[in-house]
């Protein structure tokens, strides 16, 4: 109905970040799209809904640096 679009403005931008970053995102990097004026529980509730939809996958990993970090994968999209 939408294409790429879920309907839900921070959930697509979640996705069209991490549609450019094929290792996946982590939380901070997120919160940083945002500059950090989006509630946690609104980030939640967006990465959930993307999760939901097949679009990303919740990996524990490490980040840039090498930290413990929650990493959000993208997953192969079917037409």
């Amino acid at each position: 109905m939408f294409g790429e679009s879920l309907g839900d403005p921070t959930a697509d931008d979640i996705w069209a970040l991490a549609r450019e970053r094929a290792y996946g995102i982590s939380r901070t990097e997120v919160r940083d799209l945002f500059s950090r004026n989006k509630k946690a529980r609104e980030i939640d509730r967006a990465l959930t809904a993307l999760v939901d939809a097949g679009r990303l996958k919740r990996h524990h990993g490490h980040d840039r640096t090498g930290r413990p970090a929650e990493i959000w994968i993208p997953l192969p999209q079917t037409a």
